[in-house]
């Protein structure tokens, strides 16, 4: 029995020697697998750090960017505006000076209805004033207008005592042989050379 007893407890030191080293040996695989893992998360990290540092170096440039296109965008929307307010004025420039023209054009169109209703008078003028007896029309016309504007002007009779009977030629040309008129216009035809 006490064979059978150290048997036991050498059986059971050896179970426990054998179940240590099994222990030892999962423990060891566990702590190499671990330090594996380690390594591995490491290095992950180190490549997610790396990864991290040129996103923030790409943001940055991007940022940068950003502003760059910022500032270009705004001087552009400037340049954009100093365009539409020259452009504006220029449209009323124009506008104007269409409108200057026209001006231009209308007097122009009526100088020239002048221009052709003068020279018309013109010719008319000339045909009348190369033969006597339109030029003697010419004259009484022109005879009558004078008269008719001293009468317009003048339309306010005259008093009646102002002028003597012996002074008045009481209507007539011819009084006593003597001629009463006086005339005012001379006029001299010469022939054309």
């Amino acid at each position: 029995m006490k064979k059978n007893m150290l048997v036991l407890i050498f059986s059971l030191m050896i179970g426990a020697v054998i179940f240590s080293v099994v222990r030892y040996i999962a423990v060891y695989q566990a702590k190499a697998r671990l330090e594996y893992e380690l390594s591995q998360v490491k290095e992950h990290a180190w490549f997610l750090e790396g990864q991290l540092k040129q996103d923030e170096e790409l943001i940055s440039g991007l940022n940068e960017e950003k502003r760059l296109l910022a500032d270009t965008l705004k001087e552009k929307e400037s340049r954009i505006s100093q365009l539409e307010q020259k452009n504006t004025q220029s449209q009323e420039h124009i506008f104007s000076l269409v409108n200057e023209i026209e001006g231009a054009r209308k007097q122009r169109d009526k100088t020239m209805k002048d221009l052709s209703a003068n020279q018309e008078k013109l010719r008319e003028l000339q045909a009348r004033l190369q033969s006597i007896p339109e030029l003697k029309k010419a004259i009484k016309e022109v005879r009558m207008r004078t008269r008719n504007r001293r009468l317009e002007t003048n339309h306010r009779p005259a008093p009646l005592g102002r002028i003597s009977e012996a002074e008045s030629n009481l209507g007539y040309l011819l009084r006593n042989g003597v001629s009463t008129y006086k005339p005012r216009v001379k006029i001299e035809v010469t022939p054309a050379q």
